[in-house]
């Protein structure tokens, strides 16, 4: 009997860890509602991406610098919820009928407006200033005063459990960037898996090359700059010496004087990489000198 429940435990499923991922909450556009996003991130615990069924979690939006200072001004339940192979759920307004940009075949999708709080904004922000909570066992309600006194420091905390966090404005709460000013996308770097910290993020404010479908960072922040991934793995920072020799081919056979070349290789980091080699033949690296 000990060695059935031995045995038994040891089949138990070891829950996954879940952070967010990527907030976009600013699209070029005066009317956003329908290409911003909540992006979630499932891990194992050597940092692998895996599928997983959420629990009783929530990510709540608090305001960080508008009229209602400390308020939640939208949630979404998360419960029952699923994270693809690639360990990502991406949430958007009617995002379970169709995404506008091209995703992981591997990510899945939910309706922003189906696992939203009841009397929220039906939006992500407010923009000036917004605070991040991913959280188990969240009692509370949109329109909940989180700061009643205003002072930046939460007053209470209807949940259990904090298990991430992100904020930039005037009263950040919890995990606060470094970023100047007001991003309108914040993403986690793909070589930082750690919950609650200001150094795993990158993002900036929007480039308008495509309107609301646009993903290029115009004023980026970070530890390198990258771009908005919506449904893809994030991106991570470049290796610290990205070029190396790869091949030199000294004597060919036959006549060499054209044939002789060194080739270099770059690589660049985040969870899928990119190679580049270069060949420099004998030849026109003379001349180049």
């Amino acid at each position: 009997r000990l060695l059935a429940l031995f045995l038994a435990a040891v089949a138990l499923p070891v829950q996954a860890r879940v952070l967010l991922n990527e907030v976009h909450i600013n699209p070029p556009s005066a009317s956003d509602q329908t290409h911003q996003y909540l992006e979630i991130l499932t891990v194992s615990d050597s940092n692998v991406p895996e599928a997983q069924t959420l629990g009783n979690l929530s990510v709540l939006f608090v305001d960080s610098n508008g009229i209602t200072v400390g308020g939640i001004t939208e949630h979404v339940n998360l419960n029952g919820l699923q994270t693809g192979a690639n360990g990502l759920l991406l949430v958007g307004l009617n995002f379970d009928a169709a995404v506008p940009w091209t995703i992981a075949a591997e990510t899945v999708t939910a309706n922003f407006a189906a696992v939203r709080g009841a009397g929220g904004a039906v939006d992500i922000g407010p923009k000036s200033g917004l605070t991040t909570l991913l959280v188990e066992g969240f009692t509370g309600a949109n329109g909940n005063d989180l700061d009643t006194n205003n002072d930046g420091a939460l007053d209470s905390r209807p949940w259990g459990t904090l298990l991430d966090s992100v904020a930039y404005g005037d009263n950040p709460y919890e995990t606060t960037l470094t970023a100047g000013g007001a991003p309108d996308n914040i993403s986690r770097s793909a070589a930082n898996t750690t919950a609650n910290a200001a150094d795993a993020w990158y993002g900036g404010n929007l480039l308008d090359t495509a309107g609301l479908l646009s993903l290029t960072y115009d004023d980026p922040f970070g530890p390198f700059t990258g771009a908005a991934t919506p449904g893809l793995p994030n991106q991570g920072p470049p290796s610290e010496n990205p070029v190396r020799f790869n091949e030199v081919l000294v004597n060919p056979a036959g006549e060499d004087a054209n044939n002789e070349f060194i080739e270099l290789i770059s690589t660049s980091g985040g969870i899928g990489k990119t190679l580049l080699s270069i060949k420099l033949t004998i030849a026109s690296a003379r001349r180049a000198w």
